[in-house]
């Protein structure tokens, strides 16, 4: 039951219908065993929440992913990474850089931790100026099926 309603997540996620989409991760949550496709679940439901509007809900999911020893440390960095672009987006150096720190003592030869140390080299040490483009990977990267 859970490895279908995590394709039927991922479908939804897919077509944007997020708000069902997070519903749909989190039954698979409850009945999967697969510690990777657990991981999956859980941020495939944190990342739902944001993209349909809930950030505060989406946020305090992701620290929960990122904080849980228990979980795959590439779901944990990856959890830590999407944080790390919204601090990013916030212009929030000092949060860019804290996170940046965190993905890498997670997963330190990961995608993610590279990703997190170029989205902190594009911090600028003083104000950045309006019309300065962003990265072209600071956005949020989560693809539904881990693609």
């Amino acid at each position: 039951a859970g490895v279908a309603y995590l394709r039927l997540a991922d479908e939804k996620f897919t077509a944007g219908d997020y708000k069902t989409a997070a519903t749909h991760y989190a039954k698979a949550t409850s009945s999967l065993k697969n510690e990777a496709l657990f991981g999956r679940a859980k941020l495939g439901a944190a990342m739902s929440q944001l993209n349909s509007g809930d950030q505060t809900t989406g946020e305090a999911a992701l620290k929960a992913i990122g904080a849980d020893a228990a979980l795959e440390k590439g779901v944990r960095a990856e959890a830590t990474y999407q944080l790390t672009s919204l601090a990013a987006e916030a212009g929030s150096s000092d949060e860019v850089k804290r996170l940046a720190e965190e993905v890498s003592k997670l997963d330190p030869l990961s995608s993610w931790a590279q990703r997190a140390t170029l989205l902190l080299a594009s911090q600028p040490a003083a104000a950045k100026p309006a019309d300065t483009p962003k990265p072209a990977d600071a956005g949020l990267t989560f693809k539904p099926g881990g693609k």
